[in-house]
């Protein structure tokens, strides 16, 4: 859909070029990272491996393993899309002043999003441990493939309370999330999705220099 609204795709032929590497990742869990230097090792294999094929930059769906993102930039000479700086960009643009965020585990514990925030101004509402550990149930139940009824109702009333303490938009920073909130539950604020915010980067930098007239 954002390719034909936003860059007038229509044929085959107009869409870009995607190379998709689903990558099964040892060491890492719902809540993150169990073993970050295996991790780490891996993510810098994957993305050597994607710089062979060819292509011309590299965008990771995956928001905690940008916690190495500069290991895996500097292992490569192609552009890597930084997720945490984007979504955050993102928030600027709509002009947020303080935002939510769901996120996983690690990406929470190693304050991904918290420090990208406070460099660019904008304030933050955390959730709690306990929170965390319903969120951390809520990624897991979409990685088995579990009812997500009631663990959707769960994150409604974490959001719910993030609103109550001044956040103006909340950010679903983690790849599984999005496929649980619905995103026109609430119509006060904005809810992002990261998943969305690299979509519009990828089709960005892959039209750039490009006409479909």
């Amino acid at each position: 859909m954002k390719a034909q609204k936003n860059y007038g795709a229509v044929q085959d032929y107009d869409f870009p070029k995607i190379w998709l590497q689903n990558y099964p990742l040892y060491g890492f869990e719902e809540t993150g990272f169990k073993d970050f230097d295996l991790v780490k090792k891996q993510l810098i294999l994957a993305v050597k491996d994607l710089e062979k094929v060819g292509v011309d930059f590299i965008g990771i769906a995956c928001n905690t393993v940008h916690h190495y993102y500069q290991e895996m930039q500097t292992s490569v000479s192609l552009p890597i899309i930084n997720l945490i700086s984007e979504s955050v960009n993102h928030l600027k643009d709509i002009d947020c002043g303080c935002v939510g965020v769901l996120s996983s585990q690690s990406t929470r514990e190693l304050c991904l999003y918290h420090d990208e925030c406070d460099r660019k101004g904008i304030k933050f509402v955390d959730c709690t441990d306990k929170e965390q550990k319903i969120i951390n149930n809520a990624i897991l139940k979409v990685l088995s493939g579990d009812c997500l009824d009631e663990v959707r109702l769960d994150l409604y009333k974490i959001i719910d309370k993030m609103i109550d303490s001044g956040a103006t938009a909340i950010l679903l920073g983690c790849t599984e999330l999005p496929l649980i909130i619905i995103n026109n539950f609430y119509h006060s604020i904005s809810i992002i999705s990261s998943s969305d915010v690299l979509a519009d980067k990828i089709l960005e930098m892959s039209y750039v220099g490009k006409s479909l007239n």
